[in-house]
């Protein structure tokens, strides 16, 4: 099984693993109705089964644009060794669960937002993961034409993070430890936020894992405060 971060990143993953409460899917919930905001909610590693700590920047989306709705991606987010394993499983979990919805609800407009595995999961799906070692295809499984309607794109802490990109935001300036090739997420440039700073070990290949943890303390306001201008100018 191939994983290989940084000696920090692995010594936390342990810890994680050791502390948290098993996980298993959760029971999917699909929307009955087609919304006119419709946000895919991708949880981090060893987070419970829901939306995870970035459902908070999801809450404040929902609670800005009424009648907003939201799904949480389903899938294991676990940690070593079948953190690999799950990526896969993620890009593929992202890919029916937008597939299904936008078959059903082609007006709807989108917004996708993950932190940590879920930011990679996400945005392997838009745009590849370059290596099938780093649990993709190496091509996106979402086309650009499936992904019109797509308003923004938000990750905290992506492990696929690649430095110098027009739409990196934070102080990082180094790769993650599962970068992708430079320029894969081109077509999506002016869709996506990915917010990553200096130390992370997973997006920075650092070595303070706090900042990992605080993404959603850090940037919550300013992403949401993007999202809403995103959205506003697709509805023009």
């Amino acid at each position: 099984m191939y994983f290989s971060p940084s000696i920090a990143a692995a010594g936390f993953l342990a810890v994680v693993m050791a502390t948290a409460s098993p996980l298993s899917f959760a029971a999917e919930t699909r929307q009955t109705t087609c919304a006119p905001i419709h946000l895919f909610v991708a949880r981090g590693t060893t987070e419970s089964p829901g939306d995870g700590s970035i459902g908070s920047l999801a809450q404040l989306v929902i609670n800005a644009h009424s009648g907003a709705t939201q799904e949480a991606i389903n899938y294991p987010a676990s940690s070593y060794p079948t953190y690999i394993d799950d990526v896969s499983t993620g890009i593929t979990a992202v890919t029916n669960q937008f597939t299904k919805y936008t078959s059903s609800c082609p007006n709807s407009t989108l917004v996708l937002i993950g932190y940590s595995q879920g930011a990679q999961i996400i945005l392997d799906a838009l745009c590849g993961s370059g290596s099938a070692t780093k649990g993709g295809t190496g091509s996106p499984t979402i086309t650009a034409s499936q992904g019109k309607n797509i308003a923004a794109v938000v990750g905290y802490g992506d492990p696929g993070h690649v430095a110098g990109e027009s739409w990196n935001e934070g102080t990082a300036t180094t790769n993650g430890i599962y970068a992708r090739p430079k320029g894969a997420c081109n077509a999506w440039a002016n869709v996506i936020h990915s917010y990553c700073n200096t130390g992370d070990p997973f997006c920075a290949s650092g070595n303070n894992i706090m900042v990992h943890l605080q993404y959603p303390q850090t940037y919550n306001t300013q992403a949401s405060q993007w999202i809403g201008q995103q959205l506003s100018s697709h509805a023009a």
